[in-house]
């Protein structure tokens, strides 16, 4: 979490992803409360090891947590 500097605006939309399935979850959340932008990227396994069987969950969960539009906020100024 931190102040948006003066000047500055979130052009990032504000958006919750929260994905569960048998291998874990994965969550991104972006909100914006009284000019404090609060970002949130989590990846959680419910597992150490995983059965092969659980592989598609597994890959679904690490395909949004290496996707580079949940890495990144934008801020613009002059709004």
């Amino acid at each position: 979490s931190f102040t948006l500097p003066s000047g500055f605006s979130l052009f990032t939309p504000e958006k919750k992803i929260t994905i569960g399935n048998k291998a874990g979850s994965f969550v991104w959340e972006v909100k914006i409360d009284n000019g404090k932008l609060s970002v949130k990227r989590q990846l959680k396994f419910s597992e150490r090891v995983f059965p092969l069987t659980d592989y598609p969950d597994f890959k679904i969960l690490m395909d949004y947590w290496n996707n580079p539009w949940y890495r990144q906020i934008i801020l613009v100024t002059g709004k």
